[in-house]
């Protein structure tokens, strides 16, 4: 591409071509009305007027072909001009300009075929491309849709954008895209400045405007999920579609279950994560700390967990970044994790009590507090003789309670703490036996793919840590109340059952040689 300014216009673009006959929008293919939706995720996306609104799936999930059809159902909403067209503006945007020919334009071409009636098309190898479409929507009305395809980066975004008027933009493999490119394609939809007031037959009607994108899942320190899912930012939405192997997958019209179960076992595991059971991917170099344990349609409930009238536990982890998991047990032995405290690098042992406190205050007033547990290490360095006291002191006293340290910090056994109850999926009336609540981000993404486990990680065969990361200081918390609440005899007797029920593991006194033995009786 040149560095010269790209001109938008068109032919005709204010009034239709002399003889234009334009045809129905009729058949399943193009007619908005017709099309059966993938599934409940996909219809909802397709139907939302969100400012910025992004749809994640397994591949195969009909994803590009809801974001083609919510082009037409956007359309049809916008009003029309004095002339009685209904005219709109589109960009499609990729973060590769070949990529985008070679991913967006097919799919378009399935619906809107070049020189077929109604389609006009111009562009070519290293230029933009430009859809022109014309046709009578169901109801009679004359529609125009202008595509503006081109590639976009940080770097070219404003240069790009810079005097273009549009209705909306299509952010094809969002992923990829810069995290400031969606706003600032917003910042060129949002104001209703196509086609001009002046044109309108009402002039002050409301102008919709948004930016939609779909994708596979990205690694979890993708701004996707830092932006659309960890900390939501205003006006933007979040569209997930369910594993491609769940019950309750989209698509199933097209993509059978047996296909996804193949790739399933074909792909390396944290691409049969992300493209066929529609996780983030793993962070990094290492391995998911909780692999095939956790399964996210189980563990994670489907909306904020509401406090119990049951006692609280707390797990903490100090560390550089202090955070805390508060959890409660069911009387049937149900573990919930149902909020976090996650704190900025350097936070101290006395802010970090105050900041407990006012969550406590805020969401749990009036529940008493049963035990709390912590490192082990973070009950040590203290100055006992100037008075000072460790951080796990500071935090104990400051909420009134005696945090207790677990019996070691060893990552295995913390391991294998949580991942008893994972393992344990549900009791018989279908209640999972962990579950944690979906408002803890931090949690969720350290689930997804951000807390890992390294081997080796300091040259020795025998040794494995937890990466540190923003994602592993609130796990530690967790991994210490559940160590904690289980006990240390729990988790290895457990573990030495290997998920076997009953106490089938057998005292070293059982086996014990009878001390009474003589080699010389008969």
């Amino acid at each position: 591409m040149t560095d010269a300014p790209i001109d938008w216009s068109i032919p005709n673009e204010f009034e239709l071509p002399p003889g234009t006959t334009l045809p129905q929008m009729a058949g399943a293919e193009i007619n908005p009305m017709m099309f059966d939706p993938p599934g409940l995720v996909g219809e909802s996306y397709m139907f939302a007027m969100d400012e910025i609104a992004y749809i994640m799936g397994p591949i195969g999930s009909a994803k590009t072909t809801c974001s083609i059809f919510k082009i037409l159902l956007f359309a049809m909403r916008m009003p029309a001009c004095a002339d009685g067209v209904i005219r709109v503006r589109g960009m499609v945007l990729h973060a590769n300009f070949r990529a985008l020919y070679r991913t967006a334009k097919p799919s378009i071409d399935q619906f809107f075929k070049p020189g077929s009636p109604g389609v006009s098309y111009s562009g070519g190898q290293d230029r933009p491309f430009q859809y022109v479409l014309r046709f009578a929507t169901p109801s009679g009305k004359s529609l125009q849709i202008v595509l503006d395809g081109f590639g976009i980066t940080k770097d070219t975004a404003e240069e790009l954008l810079r005097g273009y008027q549009a209705n909306f933009a299509w952010c094809v493999e969002a992923d990829l895209l810069d995290p400031e490119v969606p706003e600032m394609a917003y910042s060129r939809v949002a104001q209703g400045r196509y086609p001009g007031r002046h044109l309108l037959a009402e002039p002050d009607a409301d102008i919709p405007g948004g930016v939609w994108g779909d994708l596979n899942p990205p690694n979890i320190t993708n701004y996707v999920y830092t932006d659309f899912v960890e900390a939501p930012r205003a006006g933007y939405k979040f569209y997930w579609q369910p594993s491609g192997l769940a019950e309750n997958a989209e698509n199933r019209k097209y993509t059978r279950l047996e296909d996804y179960q193949k790739l399933d076992r074909t792909l390396k595991k944290d691409k049969a994560r992300r493209l066929v059971r529609s996780q983030f991917g793993v962070q990094g170099d290492g391995a998911l700390v909780y692999g095939e344990e956790y399964d996210h349609d189980i563990h994670c409930a489907k909306q904020k967990l509401a406090p119990l009238d049951l006692p609280l536990v707390l797990g903490a982890d100090a560390g550089g970044s202090p955070a805390l998991i508060i959890g409660q047990v069911t009387p049937k032995g149900h573990m919930r994790w149902i909020d976090e405290l996650v704190t900025d690098p350097g936070t101290g042992a006395g802010r970090f009590a105050e900041m407990l406190i006012n969550l406590l205050q805020a969401n749990y007033r009036g529940l008493p507090i049963r035990a709390g547990w912590g490192d082990p290490s973070a009950f040590h360095g203290a100055d006992r003789l100037a008075g000072e006291l460790s951080f796990m002191e500071i935090v104990g006293k400051s909420i009134g309670i005696q945090m207790l340290p677990t019996v070691t910090n060893e990552p295995s056994v913390r391991q294998e703490s949580v991942a008893w109850f994972l393992r344990q999926r549900c009791d018989s009336d279908g209640v999972p036996w962990f579950l944690y609540s979906p408002h803890m981000k931090v949690t969720m993404g350290g689930f997804q793919g951000g807390f890992i486990i390294r081997k080796n990680a300091q040259g020795s065969a025998d040794t494995t840590a937890f990466v540190k990361n923003k994602f592993s200081h609130v796990h530690e918390g967790g991994q210490y109340l559940c160590y904690g609440f289980r006990g240390h005899a729990g988790v290895i007797n457990d573990a030495a059952r290997a998920g076997r029920p009953g106490d089938n593991v057998i005292p070293i006194r059982a086996v014990r040689v009878n001390s009474n033995f003589s080699a010389y009786d008969t």
